[in-house]
């Protein structure tokens, strides 16, 4: 079991797909079952990868999510909170969206309360959000696109 508290997200997500080379990448890796498990991401800056911790557990199947950045990035994040596992308040489910009209997910499963994160004319540029064993919350932070 994970140490419960706040997440140390990342401060910039800029994503790539098939190879692209970019001054900065990170591809964002989603465990998922009945709820969403756990979160990471990698991140490939001039050569070096690096791991960012797992927030949340270690159950699930991966998936990972990539986009053709800088024409394609992250827009919208939704999903479900919920009870499981006796627990009140867990993600329960999420899907990406970008503005290509990509959607990623949903990963997890239905039941509980949507919720919905999104940027009008900008891009999500990086996470924050509390973990224990499994994913607790998530919320985004936003930057306005030129």
């Amino acid at each position: 079991m994970s140490q419960r508290g706040a997440l140390e997200f990342l401060q910039q997500i800029h994503i790539r797909s098939k190879g692209c080379l970019l001054a900065m990448t990170i591809w964002l890796y989603i465990s998922s079952s009945n709820i969403v498990d756990s979160i990471l991401f990698k991140n490939d800056h001039g050569g070096t990868s690096s791991w960012s911790s797992r927030h949340g557990g270690t159950g699930g199947s991966s998936h990972k999510i990539y986009c053709e950045y800088p024409d394609e990035f992250l827009t919208k994040i939704k999903g479900i909170h919920g009870s499981c596992y006796g627990r009140p308040n867990l993600i329960k489910s999420l899907t990406f969206h970008t503005n290509w009209g990509t959607k990623y997910g949903p990963y997890g499963t239905h039941g509980g309360t949507p919720i919905s994160s999104s940027t009008t004319n900008g891009e999500i540029v990086g996470f924050y959000g509390s973990s224990g064993e499994f994913l607790d919350a998530i919320g985004i932070y936003t930057r306005q696109r030129n």
